[in-house]
């Protein structure tokens, strides 16, 4: 009886381990919407494009790119990378009251939000960004080759700040990176909104993306 028992938890322990070798893959996001997206209030435009895996491998490679999703067997650590830009040309308005309110805006990080299959995330930061693949990189030997010290220079070079001051005439570009279980398809909305120094709200820009 002993004997059939160990038979039968060896055939079980084998079933789950092929399934989970099979099963497990990048998990990849892919938009209808490769064109940018680009909204403009009171002087202030703000435009988004999505990126798709062949973008983010053509502009960084595949060895040391934080924004490739990595190898997740239930797609817990999907990866969404939007091209963000923010244009103050608030001077430029006619309105002089709206010039002297809004001569600097705020673009707080951790109130960008995406929509998207029933969850609502906001934009991993620069450093749990860089957290997240160190210690990935110390723990898998998938990533044996890769180096932290390049990540993290990548995406302080690349990813947004916590906050963005976009001080008048001036262009803030950066990447905003979000992770979580999404589904293969549907419908997210990117919401980025803006600030005046004083803490005041000025608008929520409203960004739909296909998927």
């Amino acid at each position: 009886m002993r004997i059939i028992h160990l038979i039968k938890m060896i055939l079980i322990i084998t079933i789950v381990f092929l399934f989970a070798s099979c099963s497990t893959e990048r998990f990849i996001v892919r938009s209808r919407d490769i064109e940018i997206q680009k909204q403009t209030m009171y002087g202030i435009t703000v435009s988004v494009k999505f990126l798709n895996e062949d973008d983010l491998v053509e502009r960084f490679g595949r060895v040391n790119n934080p924004f490739i999703a990595p190898l997740s067997a239930l797609g817990f650590t999907r990866m969404m990378v939007f091209e963000a830009l923010v244009e103050n040309n608030s001077k430029n308005t006619a309105d002089p009251v709206i010039i002297a309110a809004i001569a600097t805006v705020i673009m707080p990080l951790n109130k960008i939000e995406i929509q998207f299959g029933g969850k609502n995330k906001n934009p991993v930061n620069r450093f749990h960004l860089y957290e997240f693949w160190k210690n990935r990189i110390y723990k898998d030997d998938t990533y044996k080759k890769w180096n932290s010290s390049k990540i993290n220079q990548l995406i302080k070079k690349t990813v947004l700040p916590n906050t963005v001051t976009s001080k008048p005439q001036s262009d803030t570009p950066g990447l905003l990176v979000f992770m979580g279980r999404f589904p293969n398809y549907g419908t997210a909305d990117v919401y980025i909104p803006i600030f005046t120094e004083d803490g005041k709200q000025l608008h929520n820009f409203r960004f739909i993306f296909q998927f």
